[in-house]
């Protein structure tokens, strides 16, 4: 069950938690969509909060080589949404591979519809990702 109270008590301890990585170099955000649950949408706007500064007022790059995608300068904050991991995927890019929601993808692409025309490293588009998903899904229930 979701506790985003909890969540909060954690981002509000340590707000740096959404932008710390894994070793995959995958945030919080990220993280979330990477399994076969999925967060409730309550949790993925708590998750899509924007990133805080460190202490010199830039954001940081620990674990994260090249991973703002956005255009300014590195003062600007930057949103757990624009973040790629090292394969080069956005959060969007792993919900469309993992068929998340409608409403999950909606949230996304509402906090930044670019992310929608962001390749991944490997040339891929997120709705690439969630035909690949779909196709699967109607291959899978015709031959069971």
């Amino acid at each position: 069950k979701d506790c985003p109270e909890v969540l909060h008590m954690l981002i509000a301890h340590d707000p740096n938690t959404l932008r710390s990585t894994n070793k995959w170099g995958q945030t919080p955000l990220h993280s979330a969509f990477d399994s076969d649950n999925f967060p409730s949408s309550k949790i993925a706007r708590i998750l899509l909060q924007t990133i805080p500064n460190d202490s010199n007022g830039k954001e940081s790059n620990s674990n994260n080589n090249n991973n703002n995608t956005s255009s300014g300068s590195s003062s600007e904050e930057m949103q757990a949404v624009q973040r790629k991991d090292r394969r080069g995927r956005l959060p969007l890019h792993i919900a469309c591979e993992k068929g998340a929601p409608y409403t999950i993808i909606r949230l996304l692409t509402s906090a930044w519809s670019e992310g929608g025309r962001i390749l991944s490293r490997d040339g891929v588009l997120p709705l690439h990702l969630y035909s690949r998903f779909l196709l699967q899904e109607v291959v899978t229930k015709k031959n069971p």
